[in-house]
């Protein structure tokens, strides 16, 4: 009997022949599975599935690898979105003197310098959404190494 160390994504990450009981998702894999074979299967909705349905057995460690690949990104991008919050925060907060600044210059005029500022604030909290659309197009690990969050 086989045991597979699942990731959250459900697919086993790791097969060994002892279960671990200090590792939750450690779990007898079918009777089936082999040390190779076992990174085939997928836990969903407490059962074992195939998570390469119409894969061979010798094809579908490329795919696993593929999928691996996917994972990484994905990790990747979810490290890097705080840090494109961070810097519209950055921003934004940069410009808290205009707002005081321009509240004081319209009370004192009867001006609408606020609502400019206030449009400045809008337009970063837009080119942050923007850079959070095009981190999430990214497809490779070249684009990700080329992708500046902080640049708009």
């Amino acid at each position: 009997m086989y045991y597979g160390k699942i990731n959250s994504r459900g697919y086993v990450t790791n097969v060994s022949d002892e279960h671990d009981a200090g590792y939750n998702e450690s779990l007898a894999l079918p009777e089936a599975a082999t040390t190779i074979t076992g990174f085939r299967y997928k836990y969903v909705d407490s059962a074992w599935t195939d998570g390469f349905s119409g894969v061979t057995d010798e094809n579908f460690m490329g795919a696993y690898a593929t999928l691996q690949q996917g994972w990484e990104l994905a990790d990747i991008k979810i490290a890097i979105v705080p840090k494109i919050k961070a810097e519209a925060a950055e921003q934004i907060q940069a410009l808290n003197w205009k707002v005081e600044r321009a509240a004081e210059v319209d009370a004192a005029t009867g001006s609408t310098t606020l609502a400019a500022v206030y449009t400045e604030r809008a337009a970063i909290r837009t080119a942050s959404n923007v850079k959070e659309t095009a981190l999430e197009a990214l497809t490779t690990m070249d684009e990700i190494d080329s992708f500046n969050p902080t640049d708009f």
